[in-house]
């Protein structure tokens, strides 16, 4: 997306964006300089790894956090330098990922002196539980999506459902407004019962896409589901 948005303003994206694993590498060498950057945009802020993901991915024994890194190489940076986060909640799917925004505000923690964090409300108690200042500012909260603008809502409700413990009170009225904008919600733990549904609801439209998603870590997803891409959904002719 930001290379996509980078080049339609006519600069080039792939010089400005880069992946964070040969990011932290190449300014983590010991005798590396400091970024030549007075803005560093850390993209998915959320999902950064931690130090065990870190070293396991770097071969690194001494590795840190990527946020650590990332405070660390904008501390070398001289007179000044600005760290954005984009965050997207709720996306924390891989290994290494589970420490969300804790992970960024234990970074700051060790780091404090001249940092001033803002950002979106709701932010505010991770930040604060580790003792760092932190300056709420609404309208850093996008709630806006760029993607699903017609599904606001979509996925506030499928990760409260996902909770471990759900709460109908608040996803009732939004399980409503989806409804109402012709989303048809189904919740079922028969895959059989789940696969029929999609095949009639397609039944008319050779043309429709749609498949299972589930976690890469369910220890038991092979209980009850043949991973392998041609047994997901075989041929049309399979449920009757």
């Amino acid at each position: 997306m930001l290379q996509y948005e980078l080049r339609s303003a006519g600069g080039d994206g792939r010089v400005f964006v880069r992946g964070v694993k040969d990011f932290v590498a190449k300014y983590s060498k010991k005798r590396s300089g400091p970024p030549p950057h007075h803005v560093l945009i850390f993209d998915e802020a959320q999902r950064a790894w931690d130090a065990d993901r870190v070293r396991l991915k770097h071969k690194d024994p001494e590795a840190v956090s990527e946020p650590d890194a990332f405070v660390a190489f904008a501390d070398r940076v001289p007179g000044w330098c600005v760290v954005i986060g984009l965050i997207g909640t709720g996306q924390e799917i891989h290994a290494g990922e589970e420490g969300g925004m804790v992970l960024w505000a234990n970074a700051i923690a060790k780091n404090i002196s001249g940092w001033e964090v803002s950002g979106p409300p709701q932010f505010q108690a991770v930040f604060e539980a580790s003792g760092v200042t932190y300056t709420a500012t609404e309208e850093l909260h996008l709630g806006q999506s760029v993607r699903f603008h017609f599904a606001a809502g979509l996925s506030e409700w499928e990760s409260g459902l996902l909770n471990d413990q759900p709460d109908p009170a608040r996803l009732a009225p939004v399980a409503q407004q989806l409804a109402s904008q012709g989303y048809q919600l189904r919740v079922t733990r028969a895959i059989g019962t789940a696969k029929e549904f999609v095949w009639k609801k397609y039944a008319d439209s050779p043309d429709a896409r749609f498949g299972l998603l589930h976690s890469s870590r369910d220890k038991r997803i092979a209980e009850v589901l043949d991973n392998r891409p041609a047994t997901l959904f075989p041929t049309r002719s399979v449920v009757r």
